[in-house]
């Protein structure tokens, strides 16, 4: 994390877990990156089963997440970890291009109600993946929030398709963007 992303100054730790123990690091802006990031640890400790016909395509059974948000961001506010139990408590897996829906906007103050996890943005080639001791490895996924229309055109559609009208929203979350317009 420290190599490719920068070197998290604070982390949220878990309390109490009944499965995985799940930290989230925050890396504060810094001259590469004037956006705070935000990195799972623990979340690879579940090594996800992957559907035999994904098997071939090496995706990686253990994942971390990421999300970056803007340098005006309140570091103090509390993160969910939600999302990293997301395999387990619904005993499937997550990769690139999966999409999870919130059910209604985050806050009152948002159109953001759900998430699509990409690759890793706007960092060195080999951030994607963590090679680890035992042999095993580690991939990274990016977690962009989307709105319920951009979600159902994703859902209907495919994720590259929708990404193709995305082109002009960033990495960076910022909770007050406008609803793709789809045509």
């Amino acid at each position: 994390i420290e190599k490719y992303f920068g070197k998290a100054t604070t982390v949220v730790h878990e309390f109490f877990s009944e499965d995985i123990h799940v930290d989230v690091s925050i890396i504060p802006p810094h001259e590469e990156h004037n956006y705070y990031t935000l990195v799972t640890t623990g979340m690879g400790a579940f090594s996800m089963k992957i559907p035999s016909e994904y098997q071939e395509d090496g995706l990686p059974s253990r994942i971390e997440l990421m999300m970056c948000l803007p340098p005006e961001w309140n570091p103090e506010s509390k993160e969910s970890q939600d999302l990293a139990r997301f395999p387990i408590i619904e005993s499937t897996w997550l990769g690139y291009g999966h999409s999870i829906q919130n059910g209604t906007p985050y806050a009152d103050n948002t159109l953001l109600a759900g998430c699509v996890l990409l690759g890793v943005q706007d960092a060195p080639e080999g951030a994607a993946v963590c090679k680890l001791s035992d042999g095993s490895w580690v991939g990274f996924y990016q977690v962009i929030p989307l709105t319920e229309n951009e979600l159902e055109y994703k859902i209907q559609h495919s994720t590259d398709e929708m990404l193709e009208y995305m082109e002009d929203v960033d990495h960076v979350v910022y909770f007050q963007r406008p609803d793709t317009k789809f045509e």
